[in-house]
């Protein structure tokens, strides 16, 4: 089915992979996270006032271990994701990171220092209900859900230029995610086309 003016333009595989989005189940480290579920729908994006990308994931991480997922946008979007550790050590949960840059992504998978951008990353978290951030400019990102005990990210602004603030947090202390445990996931994400004239929470919530 083509795909609108506003639709996702590609949804590649892990940072080595070029399978589709809905194929795609391995993380990066190489590890195969064990999937139980993977969905992607696209029913909407042919709709004006439709999403330019949902989908649902469920699936099995590993200690040490991450599931990546790749975006590239041609417009500026909205993002909204959702997720619960359904079973494993909720304590302390899993990091979601997201990243604008190809390189800062690369240095992550890599296991070396990279910033991530906030908005848009969580930290030691069981759950995330309807985390919203707005005005994601057309353009590649990637996001990785962590259950790794990463520890050199530093934020950046979305967005934005990195020298635009004179510090840049490291990974919160104590409250990341540190490897501990098996996890099963449930994970929604949306993308819908950014409107300046909307009213939204950008802050989300989570628990």
């Amino acid at each position: 089915m083509p795909l609108s003016r506003r639709a996702f333009l590609a949804s590649a595989g892990v940072a080595a992979g070029g399978s589709t989005l809905a194929d795609r189940v391995a993380p990066a480290t190489g590890m195969l996270a064990e999937a139980l579920r993977h969905t992607a729908s696209q029913e909407d994006q042919d709709d004006n006032d439709g999403p330019v990308r949902t989908f649902e994931d469920e699936f099995r991480l590993r200690r040490d271990d991450r599931q990546t997922y790749d975006f590239e946008f041609d417009t500026s979007v909205t993002i909204r994701y959702d997720a619960i550790v359904r079973w494993g050590n909720a304590q302390p949960g899993v990091d979601f990171l997201f990243f604008q840059s190809d390189e800062e992504f690369e240095a992550y998978l890599a296991g070396r220092r990279a910033r991530y951008t906030n908005p848009g990353s969580l930290f030691g978290v069981a759950n995330v209900n309807d985390y919203v951030f707005q005005d994601v400019d057309a353009g590649r990102y990637h996001l990785a859900v962590d259950n790794t005990d990463w520890a050199d990210g530093f934020s950046e602004p979305l967005n934005g230029d990195p020298q635009d603030i004179n510090e840049t947090p490291e990974v919160p202390g104590g409250s990341a995610s540190d490897g501990s445990d098996v996890l099963g996931i449930d994970f929604n994400f949306q993308a819908t086309e950014f409107n300046q004239s909307t009213s939204d929470d950008s802050n989300g919530s989570e628990t």
